[in-house]
């Protein structure tokens, strides 16, 4: 996985951390966890089922053609929707599930850190190197990243439900620009189309977090391509 272009992590340049999927990963893969909570209420899908409709459902609630305006409201009536679509059919109470699965995923125990998080957040810390969340999460980010003391640090927690649009929208990073007084911190994120178009688009820096062995992604601010643990090891 190579190492696109690096000009190093500056303190004078504030770093914008993508929360699901960089900072943090499901306990358990996310179907066992539906068709564990779904069996309560009578659900029988197969895991795999469970999957498979998850992704379709996902892939049309959020679908990036869609406009980037969010909300507390919006993002809570989409996994409203998702879980509904999911489970057509299949359940007794599919809005008792949902609430059951909107309370699991506020939870610390729900989650626990990526590879490599730890060290990387040390080395922030250790170079006084002033650093945040950026997420198309809601509300519930700010408990979760409370139950994980590696995270407390974060000077900002940003939630696309909060600032009212989402990742990839210039106006998500120009917003996160104005609280952090710099025209172009450094987003590190694993999703190419949110995280990195997004940052690069609105002038931002950008590191793509990715252990998948794809062809390198050419942009003057790339600095990186490559696993969280290698973004270390070359800073360090």
């Amino acid at each position: 996985i190579p190492v696109v272009q690096l000009l190093g992590l500056d303190s004078d340049r504030p770093v914008a951390l993508d929360a699901v999927g960089t900072l943090l990963v499901p306990a358990e893969p996310v179907p066992e966890t539906y068709r564990r909570h779904a069996r309560r209420f009578g659900a029988t899908l197969h895991s795999r089922e469970i999957d498979l409709r998850f992704q379709q459902a996902y892939s049309r609630i959020w679908s990036p053609q869609l406009s980037t305006r969010t909300s507390q409201e919006i993002e809570k009536a989409r996994w409203r929707r998702l879980v509904h679509e999911v489970f057509q059919g299949s359940v007794r109470s599919k809005d008792s599930l949902f609430h059951a699965l909107w309370q699991h995923y506020a939870q610390g125990e729900a989650w626990r850190l990526a590879e490599g998080v730890e060290a990387f957040i040390q080395h922030l810390n250790r170079e006084q190197i002033a650093w945040a969340i950026a997420s198309n999460f809601d509300q519930r980010l700010h408990s979760v990243v409370r139950s994980f003391p590696a995270l407390r640090g974060a000077r900002f927690v940003f939630t696309s439900a909060e600032l009212g649009v989402s990742k990839p929208s210039r106006v998500f990073f120009k917003r996160i620009s104005e609280v952090l007084s710099h025209d172009s911190p450094l987003m590190i994120g694993d999703s190419l189309s949110h995280d990195i178009d997004g940052a690069l688009q609105a002038g931002w820096q950008a590191a793509w977090i990715t252990t998948k062995l794809l062809r390198p992604v050419e942009h003057p601010r790339l600095v990186f391509q490559g696993s969280l643990e290698a973004l270390l090891n070359a800073v360090t």
